[in-house]
């Protein structure tokens, strides 16, 4: 299985998620705010990091800069259990951008000022062909064992 089916086995299809999160990974320059969205995006809705490293370097082509961003991020996040208002992460389950907050404290808590969270999927990103293209390359690319 490619990486990014694995995440799509956890996420659901990539039409269901954020459309900011989308151009992040298959579409925008690869810098340290996008890692850091889409790290938050993959933490908060439980993507393990392994196959959130491998899935945006499969989609984005950075392959050392993410894994060890990425890396980073996560292990920030479990390494303080308690802590809350790490960063916000977009919870694809309740349609919200939250906080997140230590691995012990699990509760949804919004940032304010509301954020409109109603776009998503891939129509609205302007860039739909480079991302069915980005999709059905990586799902080609798989090499068979």
């Amino acid at each position: 299985m490619d990486s990014l089916s694995a995440v799509k086995d956890i996420l659901g299809d990539v039409e269901s998620w954020p459309t900011c999160i989308i151009l992040d990974i298959f579409v925008f320059k690869c810098n340290t705010p996008n890692v850091q969205n889409v790290a938050a995006f993959m933490y908060g809705n439980g993507v393990p990091v392994e196959n959130a490293v491998d899935c945006f370097v499969v989609c984005i082509g950075k392959d050392y800069y993410v894994s060890c961003a990425m890396k980073n991020w996560y292990a920030v996040w479990d390494k303080h259990l308690y802590a809350d208002h790490f960063e916000k992460e977009l919870f694809r389950e309740f349609q919200t951008l939250d906080v997140v907050n230590g691995k012990t404290l699990s509760q949804h808590e919004g940032v304010w000022p509301k954020v409109d969270f109603t776009r998503i999927g891939t129509e609205d990103t302007g860039y739909p062909l480079i991302i069915t293209t980005t999709i059905a390359h990586v799902r080609s690319s798989i090499s068979v064992v």
